[in-house]
């Protein structure tokens, strides 16, 4: 209790709350459109930076990459998101790698909301469970801040809640897939079959196998809209190689739908309008607005267009 009042009591509570969805302008260098729902009721710490200003960059290099260490190496319930509006989805690859945050969702911020620039270097939002709770000061005192509130019993929760794992290596594999990363269900797979770690890996696959199902079984009872048609793409993606024949199918039948096929059409659009606001050239980012303003008239009832014309 007191080290939850010892966080909120070192963050600056935003008075001036942000409309809107805060990841809705991000381009994430792995490519993934993302929510913030989509992070569940964990605590989500997104910095907005200025790619441009040595201060910004020292913050990047120190604060934000200690807080990402503490949230990885203690296996926190908690995510680290680091936007910019100055570098590419592309260039950010690369500035994750050199910055060590591969733990963290990094992208280009295309909207640029918050107006971060030179004259404005950095801002910053904490949610819990999809809740607005604070803010960064910008200083030194961030990491105790961060490292305090994601140790509170309320930090949040996992998507693969497993207790009992007794092989240190069998909790590295958890975390993978738990962060979802590169290879993370095919590790779990092989884990099962090593000896060593198949007590354990069955604990994982069981909680895991578990959620997918839960998740296939509200997807297959859902309307025919583009949130259950998209919901289905990332539950297949997220599953491989675990086989879900009956959400393939289910994706398949929504495919041949009429509406579904004029969202996927306004999709296509949105996605590629991103990719021109993202580009460093100013004649493309006008185009990408452009093209947006076309969508959000053209396309005004689906999702994406609504989502052109800021809705």
């Amino acid at each position: 209790m007191q080290r939850s009042v010892f966080a909120l009591a070192l963050l600056t509570v935003t008075l001036a709350l942000h409309a809107g969805e805060p990841l809705a302008g991000a381009a994430f260098s792995d490519g993934k459109n993302r929510s913030l729902s989509d992070l569940g009721d964990q605590t989500v710490v997104v910095m907005y930076f200025c790619g441009h200003c040595p201060r910004a960059g020292a913050y990047m290099r120190t604060q934000a990459k200690a807080i990402h260490d503490v949230i990885e190496s203690e296996h926190a319930p908690a995510r680290l998101v680091c936007l910019t509006p100055d570098l590419t989805a592309t260039e950010l690859v690369e500035w994750t790698k050199e910055r060590g945050l591969d733990g963290a969702l990094v992208g280009q911020d295309t909207h640029n909301e918050h107006q971060v620039s030179t004259n404005n270097i950095f801002q910053s939002e904490i949610y819990r469970g999809g809740k607005r709770i604070g803010r960064l000061d910008f200083a030194p005192g961030d990491v105790a801040a961060v490292k305090s509130l994601i140790s509170a019993k309320d930090a949040g929760t996992f998507t693969y809640p497993v207790d009992g794992l007794s092989d240190p290596r069998a909790t590295e594999v958890w975390w993978m897939v738990e962060r979802n990363k590169p290879q993370a269900m095919e590790t779990l797979m092989a884990a099962r079959k090593n000896k060593a770690l198949k007590d354990d890996a069955e604990k994982i696959y069981g909680v895991v196998e578990a959620s997918l199902n839960k998740r296939q079984d509200a997807l297959l009872a859902g309307d025919v809209s583009m949130a259950t048609y998209e919901g289905l793409e990332t539950l297949l993606v997220q599953a491989k190689p675990v086989v879900l024949k009956p959400a393939t199918e289910k994706l398949k039948e929504l495919g041949k739908d009429a509406t579904i096929k004029n969202e996927l059409k306004a999709r296509a659009i949105y996605q590629q309008c991103q990719e021109m606001l993202a580009h460093p050239n100013p004649q493309k980012q006008q185009a990408g607005r452009e093209g947006l303003e076309t969508l959000a008239k053209k396309y005004g009832d689906t999702v994406y267009g609504k989502k052109a014309g800021g809705g």
